[in-house]
């Protein structure tokens, strides 16, 4: 969650890699491959949703794709997940994820297969055997699978993958037939019904700086955990829908349940009047606040139609991390036992604001379940940076919702005192980054985009196109990916309303240029302007409304005197003749009471 990465890995890690990583016996590491692979994303034509017939959709239905054999992990009504296999064994990474629109049509998927030229010789390493070459003890192994790992994107060998945990950290690990190390990486990043019935409480909305209005200090600071009248009065009073049994309140509903399940062991509370009144020197203060701030986003992404992210009740402990100034999402398989852990102050340990007070590190960490619902795979240094700049934007966006004040500053309580927060802006650009193993170095890259769209095209808007780019990420996706997907979800779910707006937002920032304008992928409108190059060269300009059309035809120029109008009248296209125009730049306005769409043509 926190810029200090390394230092935070070390924090939670150190003590038992040094206990452990000498006794591991490492073979060629092929994470530099496996973090470098890139998806095959390609968009399926809107004109052969209907067409069942053609040779994408019957592969991809038939689960045979390109002579590939795949096996189905996951599918929801937004996507299905297959791994290529092997002899029936899923090779590691290598899979197909398929996104659908509302009809069950294909839109678009990403392929991240191999071509197997070469199967290298070798026995599966057994489970029982690893204790043997490594010091995972039995009681940490969660469980183990044999997987065929891509060393190449043509040759596969056998492996074990396993799982284990220590704590409440999980790893993954891949053995080869040596019982060596190959890969190794650590998961933690940061349906019944309940009976509920209403409490009161009072929680921070979204935390003291932003109500206040104040920058950090003075009365409206740590403090060493205390608290004080200034502070308090930046507490707002809520109801909360919580479990009522037997005459007590508990802090659980079927999206959330306040767990005590690591240090520092402090005691969940309940109530039996109804009240959760706490302040923040109390122990219950931070609970009621996560609690609070999870059920809220859960339903907003409920109203915007997402109910099959993180369908499952989560549990989380509030007062967790053993005191230290880190917070993770922990998931698991099956994803129902995935939990959040934020962590507490502990009075004498390194001075941090508890993060469960921050609605932003609360909803930014229940993003990160939000996506795992649907992509949990997070293979390449891009793909990690990327899931961290969309938990920033979820946080930004819920808590710009409740207030703009200072929204350009990510994490405005908890990043004092021992970290400086992070950033919604950015002045890079995309195509000069480098992504290193720190998965915070370029978040502002992404965020800062969906922040300006935030603002051009609003919340909701942009939080639902948020979401359903979050439903075709796989393990390999990069920000240009997420972005073209992104425009696939707005021409499939807002007839291409806002994607100019996308686009150049976008461009902006290099994540995008104008040379996707020319890939077949891309569509800023469900008209398409041909013959561009010809008429910037003395030619004919065609405009395809892809449909009987009537509506305004307005050129302007750079300046905005308009310099040729016309309306059209139930046409599906029209012609423009450059002779009439002097060289230069002009912008082409389509309009009706559907549509307000503009582009620009070039006459040499």
């Amino acid at each position: 969650m926190k810029d200090n990465y390394s230092i935070l890995f070390m924090k939670k890690s150190f003590l038992f890699l040094l206990m452990i990583s000498v006794h591991f016996s490492y073979a060629q590491n092929y994470d530099t491959y496996i973090s470098q692979r890139k998806s095959n994303l390609k968009f399926i034509d809107n004109s052969i949703h209907n067409k069942k017939t053609t040779s994408d959709y019957k592969l991809l239905n038939s689960k045979k794709f390109f002579g590939k054999q795949f096996k189905e992990e996951k599918k929801t009504k937004r996507f299905s997940l297959l791994n290529q296999t092997y002899n029936n064994i899923n090779i590691f990474t290598a899979t197909l994820k398929i996104n659908y629109d509302q009809e069950g049509s294909i839109i678009l998927y990403n392929d991240n297969s191999i071509n197997i030229d070469l199967v290298s010789d070798g026995e599966f390493p057994k489970q029982e055997l690893v204790p043997s070459y490594s010091n995972i003890s039995k009681k940490y192994i969660l469980e183990s699978s044999k997987n065929y790992f891509p060393i190449s994107e043509s040759e596969i060998i056998p492996t074990l993958k396993l799982y284990y945990k220590i704590g409440q950290e999980t790893f993954i690990v891949v053995f080869n037939s040596d019982y060596k190390i190959i890969y190794r990486k650590s998961l933690s990043l940061d349906k019944t019904t309940i009976p509920t019935k209403s409490a009161n409480a009072s929680v921070f909305m979204p935390d003291p700086i932003t109500t206040a209005q104040v920058v950090y200090g003075g009365n409206i600071a740590h403090n060493e955990g205390t608290s004080n009248s200034e502070i308090e009065a930046q507490q707002v009073d809520i109801l909360i829908e919580c479990k009522h049994e037997n005459g007590i309140y508990y802090l659980e509903n079927d999206h959330v349940k306040i767990f005590d399940f690591s240090a520092p062991r402090w005691d969940v509370v309940t109530s039996t009047d109804g009240n959760f009144n706490f302040n923040r020197s109390q122990v219950g203060f931070q609970q009621v606040n996560a609690f609070y701030h999870i059920s809220s986003i859960k339903e907003q992404i409920n109203l915007y139609g997402f109910t099959d992210a993180v369908d499952y009740q989560i549990k989380v402990d509030a007062d967790g991390e053993n005191g230290d100034d880190n917070s993770h999402f922990h998931p698991s398989t099956p994803e129902s036992r995935s939990t959040l852990e934020f962590g507490a102050y502990i009075n004498g340990k390194t001075e941090h604001i508890p993060d469960a007070e921050d609605a932003e590190v609360v909803v930014h960490e229940y993003t990160h379940a939000i996506i795992n619902s649907y992509s949990n795979r997070r293979n390449t240094n891009e793909r990690r940076c990327l899931e961290e700049a969309m938990a920033d934007y979820v946080a930004v966006s819920y808590a710009t919702g409740i207030s703009a004040y200072n929204w350009e500053k990510i994490f405005k309580w908890d990043g004092n005192e021992s970290w400086n927060g992070r950033k919604a802006t950015s002045d890079k650009c995309y195509s000069n980054l480098h992504f290193s193993n720190n998965p915070y170095d370029h978040s502002d890259i992404w965020i800062a985009p969906l922040m300006d769209l935030f603002f051009s095209i609003g919340k909701e808007t942009t939080d639902k196109l948020v979401l359903n780019t979050i439903t075709a990420l796989d393990g390999n996706t990069t920000m240009e990916q997420a972005a073209l997907i992104m425009l696939k979800m707005d021409s499939t779910n807002n007839n291409h309303k806002n994607s100019t707006e996308i686009f150049e937002t976008f461009k902006k920032y290099c994540i995008l240029n104008d040379g996707h304008l020319s890939n077949d992928n891309i569509e800023l409108s469900s008209f398409k302007i041909i013959n561009s190059k010809s008429f910037a060269n003395g030619g004919e300009l065609i405009i395809d409304f892809g449909k009987s059309f009537t509506g305004d035809i307005k050129i302007y120029s750079t300046v905005g005197y308009i310099i040729f109008q016309t309306k059209v009248l139930d046409s599906r296209t029209l012609e423009l003749n450059s002779q009439y125009f002097d060289s230069g730049i002009y912008l082409i306005n389509i309009q009706n009471e559907n549509t307000d769409i503009t582009s620009k043509i070039i006459k040499h």
